[in-house]
């Protein structure tokens, strides 16, 4: 997941813009998949000069089962 810090240092989870026009968050399933959302925040703290920060979690823990 990519964050970075607002002006009232809550830390946001980044969002890219998509061809369609919507925007979806800068996250990875795994190491494999990362390399699409680091560009994209790359391309981001650039354009809109902004620190941006890859995160990863670790111990995953499951909070629920949503069933039908």
């Amino acid at each position: 997941m990519v964050i970075y810090v607002d002006d009232t240092g809550r830390e946001i989870v980044a969002r890219g813009k998509l061809t369609s026009g919507g925007y979806a968050p800068l996250i990875a399933a795994d190491t494999a998949r990362l390399a699409s959302p680091v560009e994209a925040a790359q391309a981001i703290a650039t354009t809109h000069n902004v620190k941006l920060r890859p995160i990863k979690f670790n111990n995953r823990v499951d909070l629920q089962d949503i069933r039908p």
